[in-house]
């Protein structure tokens, strides 16, 4: 909406501001593979120039959101158009019209918190690292990443005894998959951050009894981790991130002081049972509230990674005691399904969820797939119609524009399956990522009991990982270090100013 008359001269002027602008983004935007954070800023000339010469501020928050947006050439040709309807408009005696068209449009989130609109793929592909590349965690990570459209495997690392040594002649391969030729010629280096230097950022598959210390100086030296090592999940300012759980909650890497010194940081993923499990509450949670539950599992000897549980001790046979699993199925879920809050020094942190969990973890005879039995109180009454209708709802959160998003993060399976969910039939679901939950029922001690299937080294493990990075992209959180020299204080600022 305009305060003034527009006359053909000034319909000129504003023509050639908005090209140049458009032909200055675009520019950009092929150099810096997708839209830099200053973007976002509000920064370009022309929007300065109708701010200050008559436009509302409401109009203006249109011009830099359009100019903001992803799809730059197709958003400033509507911004155009709407400027140009607003002149015209008001010398038609149309202002009120205009004004409830711009008024329509939403407040813009920074791109870095939320956003419908898909990110560019990058301009070249991430080169990524993989921590721990020799163990079953650490393949899998290779298989997953072998046709990734935004990451690729450029240095392989393992401990000392290893490095120096070919990969494709130093590994068993473990997985039914062919190893990946260009990963098989790979030599072999320390898990040090000066070895992988010319990488973007790293994927860590390390045992905790190593990762904590090697993942923190990868951190200091500037290089993100994606950890799937347990040692760093409870820390304040790292997010144990589960994208369609809590999404929100990488809002906390901006509190890491590596992120604020160099724009390294870590995120973790959780424990290979917790992510299924945490999946399947989030929205029962919301809808419902959960007071209290109890959980037992039959985990795979996949997640004791190879070689593992020995023969002798598994096959007919359950182990009832996994060591250390029991305490963090009870806990890391309080962490997953808590909010985000900011403390009164402006940093990030979580109040986790107030409900209480008991947990069996068990050991059993099954290659990949973890099944869990659920039950749970509930704080509000829900009839089961209405517990299945909660968990069939597609996640809140859009991550469809991700390439390892499965088409959804939890099917149920229908009433007359009454054996299903099991492991050989159905951890396969949605290439792995997918959570499957069935038998649903009234529980006669709590409320409702139900049985859900997890694949522990894909969504519980590397795939999980996978995801979180690629979340982590789509919010302008990864750089390509090589040829993009962003500034992370500007992202920072964005968060702390959201």
């Amino acid at each position: 909406s305009t305060q003034s008359t527009w006359g053909p001269r000034k319909d000129f002027f504003f023509l050639l501001l908005l090209s140049m602008s458009l032909l200055r983004s675009v520019f950009a935007l092929r150099r810096l593979g997708n839209v830099s954070p200053q973007l976002h800023t509000c920064t370009l000339k022309p929007a300065k120039h109708f701010a200050g010469r008559g436009f509302s501020s409401r109009a203006t928050r249109y011009i830099c959101s359009r100019a903001s947006s992803a799809k730059l050439a197709t958003a400033a040709v509507a911004t155009a158009t709407a400027l140009f309807t607003a002149a015209y408009h008001k010398e038609s005696n149309q202002l009120a019209e205009t004004q409830r068209l711009l008024d329509q449009t939403p407040d813009v989130t920074p791109s870095h918190l939320v956003g419908p609109a898909c990110r560019r793929a990058p301009h070249r592909k991430f080169r990524v690292g993989v921590l721990g590349a020799t163990g079953t965690v650490g393949q899998r990570f290779i298989e997953l990443l072998q046709q990734h459209p935004w990451f690729e495997v450029s240095k392989v690392g393992a401990s000392q005894s290893s490095a120096g040594k070919q990969y494709g002649a130093h590994t068993r391969w473990l997985l039914g998959s062919s190893m990946p030729s260009e990963v098989a010629g790979m030599t072999i280096v320390p898990c040090a951050p000066e070895h992988f230097e010319d990488c973007d950022f790293v994927f860590s598959a390390l045992d905790a009894s190593v990762a904590g210390e090697i993942e923190t100086a990868f951190a200091s030296r500037g290089l993100p981790v994606f950890s799937n090592a347990r040692n760093h999940r409870y820390d304040p300012d790292v997010p144990i991130l589960v994208p369609p759980v809590n999404a929100d909650h990488l809002q906390l890497v901006t509190s890491q002081q590596t992120f604020k010194e160099n724009g390294g940081f870590i995120i973790t993923n959780a424990n290979c049972s917790s992510t299924g499990l945490v999946i399947a509450l989030k929205p029962l949670h919301e809808r419902f509230g959960i007071d209290k539950m109890a959980v037992f599992t039959m985990q795979a000897i996949s997640g004791a990674g190879y070689p593992g549980v020995a023969s002798l001790d598994i096959i007919d046979n359950v182990v009832p005691y996994i060591s250390g699993e029991e305490p963090k199925m009870e806990l890391e879920p309080l962490k997953m399904l808590g909010k985000v809050t900011k403390t009164a020094e402006g940093q990030f942190t979580i109040d986790p969820a107030q409900l209480s969990i008991t947990a069996h973890c068990n050991r059993v005879a099954v290659t990949d797939g973890h099944t869990i039995c659920v039950s749970l109180k509930l704080n509000r009454p829900a009839s089961l119609d209405q517990v299945k209708e909660v968990l069939r709802q597609p996640a809140a959160s859009d991550l469809s524009c991700l390439p390892s998003s499965p088409d959804r993060f939890i099917f149920v399976h229908d009433d007359n399956k009454v054996d299903r969910p099991q492991p050989k039939l159905d951890r396969a679901s949605g290439h792995g990522m997918t959570t499957v939950v069935g038998r649903i029922r009234e529980c006669p001690l709590l409320d409702v009991k139900f049985t859900l299937l997890t694949h522990n080294t894909i969504v519980g493990a590397a795939g999980g990982s996978i995801l979180n990075a690629e979340l982590a992209y789509h919010h302008n959180l990864l750089r390509l270090r090589q040829t993009e020299k962003q500034n992370h204080d500007s992202t920072a600022a964005l968060f702390r100013k959201q």
